[in-house]
C-alpha cells in the first residue's frame, strides 16, 4: 500500500485547491514550504489536467502564483480529505468498510484473504452461480475451468460466506445432482489480499459504485446484442464478463463481472447513447440467511428426479435400476 509522507500538512493548508483523478490527487498551493516538508516535487505550471478528467472539485486551473503538486491517491489513508457528496450517479458512500475499501489488513494484523474459490462448478450460467452467492459486496469474479474465483471487498465477508457454504453441505445445483461445490480460500501469496485498484476504490467511496448498472434513455433500437457488442468494443484490452443484460423500453440493467468493467460500461453508455445512469442493487450483497433452505430444496428436487430416472417400464413391468 502506498502513502505520501506528511501529505496531511499540505492538504490542511488554507490556500490550496485540489482535484481528484483516477489514482491521483492534484494539489495547488501558495504555501510551498508545506509542500517541501511533505517531500513533494513541484510540477510544471502547465501540468494542470484537462477538465474532462476530473472526478471532483473545480476543474479550473489554479492561479499562476500557486505551485502544483501531484499525490498518489491510493486508499485506505487518513491523509486525504473526503470528496464532496455531490455525484452524477448517487450519494457519497458512507459505509466505513468501503471507506477503507477492505478490512483485510491492519497495522497489527497480517493480510487476510478476501478471495475464495467455488469448485467444482457445473456448466451453468454466471447468473445461476451468483444466485447462490450472498453476504457482501463483490469487487470482481473470474469464471472458467470448472471453478469460479470471487473477490469480495471485505475479507470478513469472504470468510463468512466460505464458512456458510461448507457448514451447509456445499452448494447443490439444479439438474446437476452429482455436483456439489465447496468453498476454499485463495492463498494470500497468490493475490487474495491484493488492494483494490485506486480508481475503483475512489468510485466505490465517492458514489457507491458496484457491479450492477441501470441506464435510462437508450434508443428503442438498442437491444441486448448491441449493448454487449458496444460495451465489449469500448472495454479495450479487458474482456468484459457479463452476468446479465436486460433491455426494455429504453432502460438497461447491466450486471457485470467486476466493478471496474461496470465503470467502463457506465462511461460507454453515457458517451455513446447519452444515457442517464445510476447504480443498481446487487443481490449478492444480501443476507446469507435463507440460502441453506434454498439449497435443501434443490437437494430434495434433485433427489426426487434421480429416483424417477432410475425407474423404467419394460413390457409392463416396472423395475428400478441405478444409474
Amino acid at each position: 500500500m502506498t502513502s505520501t509522507p506528511s501529505s496531511s500538512s499540505l492538504l490542511s493548508s488554507s490556500g490550496f485547491t485540489y482535484a481528484f483523478l483516477p489514482g491521483y490527487i492534484y494539489v495547488a498551493t501558495f504555501h510551498p514550504e508545506e509542500a517541501r516538508t511533505s517531500r513533494l516535487s513541484a510540477l510544471p505550471a502547465n501540468s494542470w489536467p484537462p477538465p474532462h478528467l476530473f472526478t471532483h472539485r473545480s476543474p479550473l486551473p489554479p492561479p499562476r502564483s500557486h505551485r502544483l503538486y501531484r499525490l498518489p491517491y491510493i486508499l485506505p489513508t487518513d491523509d486525504l480529505p473526503d470528496p464532496p457528496p455531490a455525484s452524477p450517479t448517487g450519494p457519497l458512500c458512507t459505509d466505513p468498510a468501503l471507506l477503507r475499501l477492505s478490512d483485510s489488513a491492519s497495522p497489527s494484523h497480517p493480510p487476510q484473504p478476501r478471495a475464495i474459490i467455488l469448485s467444482p462448478i457445473p456448466p451453468v450460467s454466471l447468473a445461476t452461480i451468483l444466485a447462490s452467492v450472498r453476504g457482501g459486496k463483490i469487487e470482481r469474479i473470474s469464471h472458467g475451468g470448472g471453478k469460479i474465483s470471487i473477490f469480495f471487498v471485505r475479507a470478513s465477508a469472504a470468510a463468512a460466506y466460505a464458512s456458510y457454504v461448507n457448514e451447509h453441505g456445499g452448494i447443490p445445483w439444479k439438474e446437476w445432482p452429482r455436483t456439489t461445490s465447496w468453498a476454499s480460500f485463495i492463498p494470500v501469496s497468490q493475490g487474495a489480499a491484493e488492494p483494490i485498484r485506486p480508481s475503483v476504490g475512489a468510485a466505490m467511496r465517492r458514489e457507491g459504485a458496484g457491479r450492477v448498472l441501470v441506464a435510462r434513455g437508450l434508443p428503442e433500437t438498442v437491444g441486448e446484442g448491441v449493448v454487449r457488442e458496444v460495451v465489449s468494443r469500448w472495454a479495450g484490452k479487458v474482456r468484459p464478463v457479463f452476468e446479465g443484460v436486460e433491455v426494455a423500453e429504453g432502460v438497461l440493467v447491466l450486471r457485470m463481472g467486476s466493478i471496474g468493467t461496470a465503470l467502463k460500461a457506465r462511461d460507454t453508455v453515457v458517451n455513446v447513447w447519452g444515457a442517464r445512469t445510476e447504480w443498481g442493487v446487487d443481490e449478492c450483497e444480501g443476507s446469507l440467511e435463507g440460502l441453506g433452505e434454498v439449497w435443501e430444496e434443490i437437494r430434495k428436487e434433485n433427489g426426487a428426479k434421480e429416483k424417477g430416472r432410475g425407474k423404467v417400464v419394460m413390457r409392463g413391468w416396472v423395475g428400478s435400476f441405478g444409474r
